[in-house]
């Protein structure tokens, strides 16, 4: 895992819009072109400093993994993601060690809620996010974790 920082947003970009396009691995609040993915990102890491965005990649470089986190108010942290290729089953533990670095991140802030929103296709998600103790409070499946 490395930070986002460390890649061209327009390659994570690039990894992620094939997912936004699918359904069954949307994440709510990105775009879908590459482009728009990108600018979107990059307009969140230079008007929120407190953001955080990982990277997960194999031993050449190439990105396996994205994960974000961004401020949608003072209170509420919204996740993005995680997006993972399924190579070699990978999907399930590179999102794992994803959440558990945000979490590890945002502990100290006890009054912080963690949302994240996807479309009910999206069947990775709803099984990885339930599992880890988030519950659905809005019909368009946004799901958040209970303390």
């Amino acid at each position: 895992m490395v930070n986002a920082h460390k890649h061209k947003m327009q390659d994570i970009a690039k990894f992620i819009s094939p997912f936004q396009s699918d359904n069954r691995s949307l994440v709510g609040n990105l775009g879908y072109s590459a482009t728009e993915i990108e600018n979107q990102l990059k307009e969140y890491m230079n008007k929120q400093p407190q953001s955080f965005f990982q990277v997960a990649q194999d031993h050449s470089g190439e990105i396996r993994g994205f994960f974000g986190v961004i401020f949608s108010d003072s209170n509420t942290l919204r996740m993005f993601g995680p997006y993972a290729t399924d190579i070699e089953n990978e999907w399930e533990k590179i999102s794992k060690t994803f959440f558990i670095k945000i979490l590890e991140k945002y502990q100290l802030w006890k009054d912080i809620k963690l949302r994240v929103a996807f479309t009910h296709k999206n069947k990775l998600l709803k099984r990885f996010y339930k599992a880890h103790g988030f519950v659905q409070y809005n019909a368009e499946r946004t799901l958040v974790l209970k303390r």
